[in-house]
């Protein structure tokens, strides 16, 4: 029998986060068996078939703070597998604190929910393919994909590295695309998103040269709150109460010192030599947006086609 934590949780209303899973639970469950009743749903797995994919759970692939990734195969090619289990950071940190195992799980849950319900949403080359999902229960200590309550399964991608080498037609192309991605997030349909925990290790690559982000459980539209221009990073301008502009300016700074300053060789005497010492500039600091930046890198694109 399964176990109505989400029952149990939706009767706490006094809880902002039970509410948020109650809400989130109860969408995705919606959205599933929408997904479920047309012919294509854009999506492979499902409930019905998720079990088909063949996992070895003692082979942990990548390991958050929420939530373990598996790599399963399906008909041959290889697939990521995500579930939240007792042994996450998250999880253990929240019952060392004498919280319940429900409570403890719950919260975690909710936020693989959270980053399923964003991939739902948002589209763009540069991030990680939802291949499908399941929502079933909130079982958590049972691994098996026929079992557990609450599944996400993606595209698999393979570690960066060596970046730096790649061509300068290469680099600047995927910096480009990195800066559409950053331009996109900035402008979607969610609101000016941050990308609040961005680290190298949720930069994977997509074969042959297209980097793609793969966590999203740390997304938020909410700008900080302000009194006055003063107290808002980034140099952004205090409005209504929200400092404006910040989400996408953290996002460009982040993304600067986590990958594009290496990828763009800003750190050495070569990007004089390539041109990009400008663009190098302008992303340290944050000036400019992500598309005018973009805009600088189409120049170098075109004027080093031309010269060939």
């Amino acid at each position: 029998m399964e176990r109505s934590i989400s029952a149990w949780l939706c009767r706490r209303t006094a809880k902002v986060a039970a509410l948020l899973f109650c809400a989130i639970f109860a969408l995705l469950r919606i959205q599933q068996e929408t997904l479920a009743s047309v012919d294509d749903g854009g999506l492979l797995f499902n409930c019905s078939n998720i079990a088909e994919i063949n996992i070895n759970t003692r082979n942990v692939h990548g390991k958050g703070v929420t939530k373990h990734a598996f790599l399963g195969r399906y008909h041959g090619s290889h697939v990521l597998v995500k579930m939240v289990t007792g042994t996450g950071y998250d999880v253990t940190r929240c019952l060392s604190s004498n919280r319940s195992s429900t409570e403890c799980y719950a919260w975690a849950n909710m936020k693989l929910l959270k980053e399923i319900m964003l991939h739902l949403e948002l589209r763009h080359a540069n991030l990680v393919q939802l291949l499908g999902f399941c929502v079933r229960s909130e079982e958590t200590e049972a691994l098996s994909l026929s079992e557990h309550g609450i599944i996400g399964v993606y595209e698999y991608a393979v570690p960066l590295t060596n970046v730096e080498s790649w061509s300068l037609s290469t680099r600047l192309t995927s910096a480009w695309e990195l800066l559409d991605f950053l331009s996109y997030l900035e402008q979607s349909p969610l609101g000016s998103l941050l990308v609040a925990d961005l680290k190298r290790s949720h930069l994977l690559l997509r074969p042959p040269h297209s980097i793609v982000i793969t966590d999203l459980d740390d997304v938020t539209s909410v700008e900080p709150k302000c009194s006055s221009n003063g107290s808002c990073d980034h140099h952004v301008k205090c409005r209504n109460g929200r400092c404006s502009g910040h989400n996408a300016r953290h996002n460009l700074l982040r993304f600067h010192s986590v990958l594009l300053s290496d990828m763009l060789h800003c750190n050495t005497k070569s990007s004089i030599k390539q041109n990009t010492s400008s663009v190098c500039h302008n992303l340290s600091i944050g000036n400019g947006s992500a598309s005018a930046i973009q805009s600088q890198l189409s120049t170098l694109l075109r004027g080093l086609n031309e010269n060939r």
